[in-house]
């Protein structure tokens, strides 16, 4: 369970208690950080997004696509006003 990619988002202190709520394992979190460092386990450090795409939207013709911004601004008074910009 320590070394699973189906947890490798998951910190260690975490996983210690979710090992024990699922029955799998029944150990402290310092124990489970004691036998990591004397066994050399190592977590997996994969990126657990997808790649960015390389190429973005591209327009063949100008005004074909448009993008507009909104921003919520908070004022002091404690209403709302949104800014947009294109």
């Amino acid at each position: 369970m320590a070394t699973s990619d189906d947890y490798r988002d998951v910190p260690t202190s975490t996983l210690s208690r979710l090992a024990q709520r699922l029955g799998k394992v029944y150990a402290s979190t310092s124990t489970w950080y004691r036998l990591m460092r004397q066994y050399n386990w190592r977590r997996p450090r994969k990126r657990v997004h997808p790649p960015k795409p390389k190429i973005g939207i591209r327009a063949a013709s100008p005004n074909e696509l448009w993008h507009i911004d909104a921003t919520l601004i908070r004022l002091l008074d404690g209403s709302k006003i949104y800014l947009h910009a294109d």
